[in-house]
């Protein structure tokens, strides 16, 4: 698993420098690229709001030979505003610096209306993105993913 926002926080003065942003995706390839070779599978648990991005990773997906799956988990926007609140908050209290402490507390539902936003126009352009509904419970959604993930590629 790659989580490209806990690479992002690993980089000297992350926070104050944006391009850190660009050197964590890099980073993040770079780790997909070694790990595929090596033969084994990658997951990047993340929004990926950047179809340039997504595009990269389903190109090193096809030099190392390997299956792309981009499954996106849907639920309702007040449920990923509820979630993305708790994660935050969870964040905070344990003391863990990471990108999304930089959103106001005010501008909250804004942002993530803007990600819902985005992420409803990659699903409405990229065809072969799997949509799982992610509003029950945790073992119901995973074997959903799964399942999703295991769907022949058209």
């Amino acid at each position: 698993m790659i989580d490209i926002d806990d690479l992002r926080a690993s980089l000297g003065q992350w926070a104050e420098r944006e391009e850190s942003r660009v050197i964590a995706r890099r980073l993040a390839l770079a780790l997909a690229e070694a790990h595929l070779a090596s033969g084994h599978d990658v997951v990047v648990p993340q929004y990926v709001g950047r179809i340039e991005f997504i595009d990269q990773l389903a190109a090193l997906a096809a030099r190392q030979g390997a299956s792309f799956v981009e499954v996106v988990l849907m639920v309702e926007p007040e449920v990923s505003m509820d979630r993305f609140g708790v994660r935050r908050t969870d964040l905070a209290a344990r003391g863990v610096r990471h990108p999304e402490a930089d959103v106001d507390e005010a501008a909250i539902g804004e942002a993530v209306d803007d990600a819902i936003e985005r992420l409803a126009e990659i699903t409405r352009t990229r065809s072969t993105v799997r949509e799982v509904a992610a509003h029950g419970d945790v073992d119901t959604t995973y074997r959903a993913l799964l399942a999703a993930i295991d769907e022949p590629t058209p």
